[in-house]
């Protein structure tokens, strides 16, 4: 009878013990696993965010034209060209009596000022439309780099981060040593069983004891 309930608990500890280093190598793999998740959560955010940069460059790429930047040079432009016309005008005014073919002369010119000066602003906004165009394409691609780079940068400060938090990861210790302890007695058990079942428990407490303590494990 002793030595089948010897045997019984020399199996339920050996089980407990087994059990529990099973527990805690799920638990650490579990706790690995949801770190790594998380970096890989983090890191689709961030090639979200550089997909949205790629995407926002190539539509602009794609619509820009040179149109708009000769509306804006035409238009600045003909807004210097109303502030000064007065002063290429402003001799052909004569003070006092004039006759008619004077008058007509005179804004017949003024017409002819303004109109050259039009013609003028037009070449001059389509000569450089296409130069104020790649400048901004330029810039939209400087911008573009720095917007990546600074997306790169904290990609790398998250992956520094998580793998700091994913070795700190341990086991638990306190269940390890449960873990060895359980195992440490169930041992000893089996040696004094060994020792022959009619040694009053000499032989088990030897065992238990012996080699420096528990089972061997020195507790």
């Amino acid at each position: 009878m002793a030595i089948a309930t010897t045997t019984a608990v020399m199996l339920a500890l050996a089980a407990a013990a087994a059990g529990t280093t099973y527990y805690n190598t799920q638990k650490t793999a579990q706790r690995q696993d949801n770190q790594m998740a998380a970096q890989l959560r983090q890191q689709g955010k961030r090639q979200h965010d550089a997909d949205a940069k790629v995407n926002e460059l190539i539509t602009k790429t794609a619509g820009s034209n040179p149109d708009s930047e000769k509306a804006d040079i035409l238009g600045k432009y003909m807004a210097q060209m109303q502030a000064t016309g007065g002063n290429a005008t402003q001799g052909l005014g004569q003070v006092g009596a004039v006759s008619d073919a004077y008058t007509k002369s005179a804004n017949d010119a003024a017409l002819g000022i303004g109109d050259y000066g039009k013609h003028v602003a037009g070449l001059l906004s389509r000569m450089d439309a296409p130069g104020m165009q790649r400048t901004g394409e330029a810039l939209d691609a400087a911008r573009f780099e720095s917007d990546l780079n600074r997306i790169k940068r904290f990609s790398a400060g998250d992956d520094f981060l998580a793998k700091l938090k994913f070795d700190q990861i341990r086991r638990n210790p306190y269940l390890d040593l449960a873990s060895g302890l359980m195992g440490g007695a169930s041992s000893a058990m089996g040696a004094g069983a060994g020792a022959g079942a009619t040694g009053s428990g000499t032989g088990i407490a030897s065992a238990f004891f012996g080699n420096g303590g528990l089972g061997g494990w020195g507790y």
